[in-house]
């Protein structure tokens, strides 16, 4: 009994319905029923046998025609197309019904194809998918092949990355590429910006350097005045510690008590400490060159280095 039925539930599925004045085939009998008010009943000239493999090989073949025996005209698929655009973030969103929504999408295309059922709008749309896959996949191979115009429809939402469980999935599990987008300009005017851009970091970094090399000139002029004075006072038979002073250095006047308060020991200190700053500030200013200039460079793995690099040195000037 359970095998008579399942046999009569396989034929039925490869039963075709066909409008008795308009010859469009139909899957179910109300479809063609109320296609053109002309009652239909199958007969073995509307029996077809066909596979999805077959369907996805031919309709991707560069000599494909549409058949008759499907019951999806272009205008059908390009409104199921529309209407699925419309709805595919709320498809593919978390805590939608997917059964109300694909029951909505059937009511709309019930308009136009009398009788159709959520299941048969359901493989379509999957049907479709797999053809787009595999249209890109020969585009990718630079193989010939069809390309339906109802793709321009699924490339605007698909972004030519179909999905292979696109009902079952959120969006949120399509992978992001870590790798920098390539800039959608000319090349002349990339470049321009890049030059722009490193003219200005230069111009900028100068100022930095300059400014250090300043205070880098004004704290040495303390350093030595301080030194001189060690020496003046040696020269007038004071004693000192530093063993460095110059019996035939010139005598000069004493520097302000404001920057020696704190003896030549803390005078020291400061020095080395404003040189260390100097040399970081001038090492960081030269990393941010290198890398402007790697940006107009291809490899992902030379920036990424510089940048790090970049880092490496920011992190010692704030210290």
């Amino acid at each position: 009994m359970a095998d008579e039925e399942s046999e009569e539930q396989a034929s039925s599925e490869n039963l075709l319905y066909r409008c008795g004045k308009c010859n469009t085939l139909y899957n179910f009998m109300e479809g063609a029923e109320k296609c053109c008010e002309v009652n239909a009943s199958p007969s073995e000239s509307t029996i077809v046998t066909i596979t999805k493999k077959e369907i996805l090989d031919n309709d991707c073949s560069p000599d494909y025609v549409p058949s008759r025996h499907d019951m999806w005209s272009q205008e059908d698929t390009e409104t199921l197309m529309k209407i699925i655009k419309n709805n595919y973030k709320r498809l593919n969103g978390k805590g939608e019904k997917r059964d109300t929504l694909w029951n909505n999408i059937t009511e709309e295309m019930s308009k136009t194809m009398p009788g159709i059922a959520r299941k048969q709008v359901i493989s379509k749309w999957k049907n479709v998918k797999e053809k787009f896959r595999k249209y890109e996949d020969k585009k990718r191979k630079n193989q010939k092949v069809h390309r339906p115009d109802y793709f321009d429809i699924i490339e605007s939402f698909l972004e030519g990355r179909p999905q292979d469980h696109v009902v079952e999935c959120g969006m949120e599990t399509v992978l992001k590429h870590e790798q920098p987008t390539i800039p959608s300009q000319e090349p002349e005017k990339v470049y321009e910006t890049v030059l722009k851009q490193t003219i200005s970091e230069i111009t900028k970094g100068k100022k930095t350097v300059s400014k250090r090399n300043q205070e880098q000139i004004t704290l040495q002029s303390c350093l030595d005045n301080y030194l001189d004075e060690e020496v003046q006072q040696q020269q007038e038979g004071m004693e000192t510690d530093y063993p460095f002073a110059h019996p035939t250095s010139p005598p000069i006047n004493k520097p302000s008590k404001r920057i020696y308060s704190g003896g030549v020991e803390q005078t020291l200190v400061l020095f080395l400490k404003e040189t260390k700053r100097h040399n970081a500030a001038v090492e960081l200013h030269n990393a941010q060159l290198r890398l402007l200039f790697a940006k107009i460079a291809t490899s992902v793995e030379v920036k990424n280095k510089l940048l790090k690099e970049v880092i490496e040195k920011e992190n010692v000037m704030e210290t």
